[in-house]
């Protein structure tokens, strides 16, 4: 009886332990795929109630359309910008991953941007579309330095200078969240007198395997500046 009580309190032990472990590794993992990664640049204009307001360099981004946010499979999306910077193009560059992935409708672009460099001959300037966007390492400086996708449905995006509103949150971007993020930073522009230019985006940080505490998600707004 007594030997059967200390077996099973070993293994409840080693359960314990294994679990702590695994929990452990699942933080790490977490951690581990963002050291390092780069991220667009910016300076804090202000500080508000509920947001900050940033204004951001010039920067060139991939893209291509998506469903709607809360709509569809948008894996098929993710999986057309993972291919062309993982060696999708015409050279086979790999190129370095980046955050955030912005996903939300894309903003109508002067006529001079976008530029289209993708065999599709792609989109008219001035449409809207939501799209799904990575952000480029900052080491290409134009569009003609960056290798041509083969995958038609991605585009090169040049993107001026802009200045956004911005609000944080953590844990899971579900569509009910980020409605309710997007809603809460327009009334804040709003008490504020602060005017949108623009429709709210969802930036992620984290791939989907990061332990949801740890997970950075950002609603982008682009601002009067």
């Amino acid at each position: 009886m007594a030997v059967a009580a200390r077996t099973g309190r070993s293994r409840m032990t080693l359960v314990a332990i294994g679990f702590l472990v695994a929990v452990l590794l699942w933080i790490a993992g977490g951690a581990f795929a963002v050291a390092g990664i780069e991220q667009p640049k910016y300076d804090v204009v202000a500080k508000r109630d509920g947001y900050e307001v940033r204004r951001y360099a010039p920067m060139l981004v991939a893209e291509t359309d998506m469903p709607t946010l809360g709509s569809g499979d948008r894996g098929a999306s993710f999986q057309a910008l993972a291919g062309y910077i993982f060696g999708g193009n015409k050279t086979r560059d790999g190129i370095a991953m980046t955050a955030p992935v912005v996903m939300g409708p894309s903003q109508k672009i002067a006529m001079t941007a976008p530029v289209v460099m993708g065999p599709s001959g792609g989109s008219t300037a001035g449409d809207t579309r939501s799209t799904m966007r990575f952000v480029l390492p900052s080491k290409y400086k134009t569009l003609a330095d960056l290798p041509v996708p083969n995958d038609p449905r991605v585009r090169l995006v040049e993107v001026p200078s802009r200045t956004l509103a911005v609000s944080s949150f953590s844990w899971f971007a579900s569509e009910a969240r980020v409605g309710e993020m997007s809603a809460a930073l327009l009334t804040a522009l709003q008490r504020d007198r602060v005017t949108a230019t623009g429709a709210p985006v969802l930036a992620s940080y984290n791939p989907p395997f990061t332990p949801p505490f740890m997970q950075k998600h950002e609603i982008m707004v682009e601002i009067a500046p």
